[in-house]
């Protein structure tokens, strides 16, 4: 009997033990459940309770190693990762994720060498593979990350990931055709993956690695007209991050009355360089001369600013300065934010400050822009502005307004359409330009 109720004693507990084994794992999955819906809050929660019964769990510190990696606390993530490593120094799941968190925290460095360490000890561990293209591709190495992404492309064609990550090494490269050629058959397959679309899209976003812009005219200034060349322009990459160009505006010279009616010279001359920083901003200079009816010549210097923001937000700042010896000075400056409100549309606040040669005081104007953007690289900007400027001797302000209509259309790889339309009802005069040209790319 007495054996009886010993045995009794032991299958309850070993019952009781299965049966609060099964409600742990079933936390554990619920945990991880919410790990992948994003939801890292309510995860963290069920993890830190089995924790704090068992410390020592290992799929629970492993679990909520990933979780917090992937919610941005890396401290807390590398912490869990060393103290499973601790344990079972073979560990692939912990190597891998630890590796990921590094990558994610800048570490390149230390995130190779898990990386490495997770290769040597699993030769054929996809992860470890894809692992150190993605830090190649991360970290700039763009080379790398080129050969990298094409060896796992394939022999894994229909991986819509490794196509946009080639795609994205090539972008880097400023190779936008290769681009476009890695990510065509990942949008036939996945045409509403939103990575997909991002990497095409890119691709025409990118400057070519040579362009010429041809745009003529026609222009309309209180009854005078002119047709002509109101920009031509020149620029080429000559390394990863640095752009030159070389551009010849004609705008003054047909959008003035008097310049127009007495057939006079308004052109300038500028030449300068576009740089792309590491940190996501790009930075832009030019120096030239404009030269001015009575033959009044200024020196310009313009400058530009850009940062990209997350979520593809994105400031800017800028202005121009002409300087002469033999005229007042004028300058302006300008701020603008570019806010997405949509897949294709964003609309760009612009604020302007403006000293105008002859002006009594200083000019301001705003401008709403909004900008739909296909897919396709396809763009028509549709902007209002208003603005208000002083006049005469005493200096009262006085009120502009107008639009302006542009269209940017890449007709293909090499001849993309340029068009723009503008309306202003001036303080002192009332201006209509028509733009048309071409921009040709030789990629």
């Amino acid at each position: 009997m007495k054996k009886s109720k010993s045995t009794l004693v032991l299958l309850i507990a070993l019952i009781m033990a299965i049966a609060a084994g099964s409600a742990q794992a079933q936390n554990l999955e619920k945990a991880g459940e919410l790990t992948g819906q994003g939801r890292y809050q309510k995860a963290e929660a069920i993890y830190d309770a089995v924790l704090s019964k068992e410390p020592g769990n290992t799929a629970a510190l492993l679990g909520s190693a990933y979780n917090h990696s992937w919610m941005g606390s890396r401290g807390a993530a590398e912490r869990e990762f060393n103290a499973v490593l601790a344990k079972e120094p073979r560990n692939a799941q912990a190597m891998t994720g630890r590796a990921y968190n590094l990558a994610w925290g800048g570490q390149y460095a230390e995130a190779t060498r898990q990386f490495k360490a997770l290769s040597q000890l699993e030769p054929s561990n996809l992860e470890a593979e894809k692992g150190l293209a993605y830090v190649q591709l991360w970290q700039g190495d763009s080379h790398a990350a080129v050969e990298s992404f094409g060896s796992l492309v394939n022999r894994y064609p229909r991986e819509t990931a490794y196509r946009v990550a080639l795609a994205q090494a090539y972008l880097q490269l400023h190779q936008a055709r290769k681009a476009r050629e890695a990510i065509q058959p990942a949008l036939q397959q996945s045409p509403e993956n939103k990575a997909v679309q991002e990497a095409w899209q890119s691709s025409f976003q990118q400057a070519a690695l040579l362009e010429v812009d041809v745009l003529p005219g026609f222009s309309m200034v209180d009854g005078e007209n002119k047709f002509g060349i109101r920009l031509l322009g020149i620029s080429g990459r000559i390394s990863k991050r640095l752009r030159l160009g070389l551009r010849y505006d004609n705008a003054l010279a047909m959008d003035i009355s008097s310049v127009i009616r007495q057939n006079q010279n308004a052109q300038t001359i500028m030449g300068g360089a576009v740089y792309d920083w590491k940190k996501n901003a790009t930075s832009r200079l030019d120096l030239g001369v404009r030269l001015l009816p009575g033959s009044t010549n200024q020196k310009v210097v313009a400058a530009e600013h850009v940062i990209f923001l997350p979520g593809d937000w994105s400031a800017k700042a800028g202005g121009f300065v002409g300087l002469s010896s033999t005229s007042s000075n004028e300058w302006m400056t300008f701020a603008a934010v570019h806010a997405p409100l949509g897949k294709f549309y964003a609309i760009e606040p612009h604020y302007f400050l403006a000293k105008v040669v002859n002006n009594p005081g200083v000019e301001h104007r705003v401008m709403l822009n909004n900008k739909f953007r296909t897919a396709n690289g396809y763009e028509l900007n549709l902007g209002f502005i208003y603005g208000k400027a002083p006049t005469g001797e005493s200096a009262n302000n006085g009120q502009l307004y107008g639009g302006l209509l542009s269209a940017l259309m890449p007709f293909g790889n090499r001849i993309w359409g340029l068009a723009a339309l503008r309306y202003e009802k001036g303080i002192v005069e009332d201006l209509t330009t028509v733009a048309i040209g071409a921009k040709i790319r030789f990629e």
